[in-house]
């Protein structure tokens, strides 16, 4: 009788049989190639007052931006990362303060203007998406005036060119019929309709870069899918660096190119995508990491029976005083944001 044929020898490298694969969190998009050198923050240092000593809420934060780039900051709740993002804007009100640091925009320091010079780079060089469309949103004004205001803020056009502008913007974030949408009020939208609206009023005037904070909390995860598929195109179409701030690592593998780990307001590590999933340096990010793995596993088969697609979630630990004061300054930065007045 003839031997049996044997069994082909598995590649090198194979694991032994039997042996679970690492679950994989997403796999990272196609990055778009990178250019010149868009931001860059030294040493960036923001403070509120304490009973005693003052609270640093963003110790030490360097981080550089180049055009065409999407970059994740993550980390838990209260670590500063909304702060940050604000005080590159110049939105970091009292008693918050920047006590340190350097913001330079295509090579220009932004820390050193004055908040009337700033009304010029904010919405118009750099948009700013925040995580509450409801607050954000003056509930008094229709979405086209909205969106219309922001255009005459910044450009000197009369008023049936803004709103054409502004049935454009909203057309060019997937809103459905927007000659009829931009009369409706902000309660008449749903949750991710608004969230489109800010979309269309960070971009509106094509800005250099983007800076989204937390803009899928409260977004069930096929209305948070659509979001970031419109964000992605809307970017893509304006060519645009992105800045986006969350604690989800699942958005940040499907859509970032770089990631900066923050805790307890320090940039803590920096690198690629692919490195931060394969190889984590820091002991937080191999933390971060190992929590998003553990809820993807269950997520997926979940996501497999229900629906086609979803993100895997850290948990969010309690809010913080920190945390509650960067919340709230975030909330009045997106409203001042979207009810500018030509």
């Amino acid at each position: 009788m003839a031997d049996p044929t044997p069994a082909p020898t598995p590649p090198e490298g194979t694991p032994p049989e039997g042996t679970p694969p690492d679950p994989p969190i997403a796999v990272p998009h196609t990055a778009r190639p990178p250019g010149e050198v868009l931001l860059e923050v030294d040493g960036l240092q923001v403070e509120y007052p304490g009973e005693g000593d003052p609270i640093r809420a963003v110790r030490t934060f360097d981080l550089v931006i180049r055009e065409r780039e999407l970059v994740g900051l993550v980390g838990e709740s209260g670590s500063g990362k909304s702060t940050a993002a604000l005080a590159l804007m110049g939105l970091v009100r009292p008693p918050g303060r920047v006590t340190a640091g350097h913001v330079r925009l295509r090579g220009q320091d932004l820390l050193g203007r004055s908040d009337a010079q700033l009304r010029g780079v904010r919405g118009r060089e750099i948009g700013l998406i925040t995580q509450d469309a409801r607050a954000a949103l003056n509930p008094l004004v229709r979405i086209g005036d909205q969106v219309a205001n922001v255009v005459r803020a910044h450009a000197r056009v009369d008023g049936t060119t803004a709103r054409r502008r502004a049935v454009e913007a909203l057309r060019a974030v997937g809103i459905p019929d927007p000659e009829r949408r931009v009369r409706a009020y902000p309660h008449e939208l749903s949750g991710g309709m608004a969230q489109r609206v800010l979309i269309a009023i960070a971009t509106v005037h094509d800005p250099v870069l983007l800076i989204a904070d937390e803009p899928t909390t409260g977004l069930d995860v096929t209305v948070q899918a659509q979001f970031l598929d419109t964000l992605q195109r809307r970017v893509q179409a304006t060519d645009a660096a992105v800045l986006f701030v969350t604690h989800d690592l699942g958005i940040v593998a499907q859509y970032c190119d770089r990631v900066a780990v923050m805790l307890q307001g320090e940039i803590v590590e920096q690198a690629d995508v692919r490195t931060i999933f394969s190889a984590p340096s820091h002991p937080y990010t191999r933390e971060l990491v190992g929590l998003a793995r553990d809820r993807d596993v269950p997520e997926r088969r979940r996501r497999d029976r229900s629906m086609p697609s979803s993100q895997a979630e850290v948990a969010e630990t309690p809010r913080s005083s920190a945390e509650a004061a960067e919340a709230r300054s975030t909330r009045r930065a997106g409203g001042r944001l979207a009810r500018t007045e030509p």
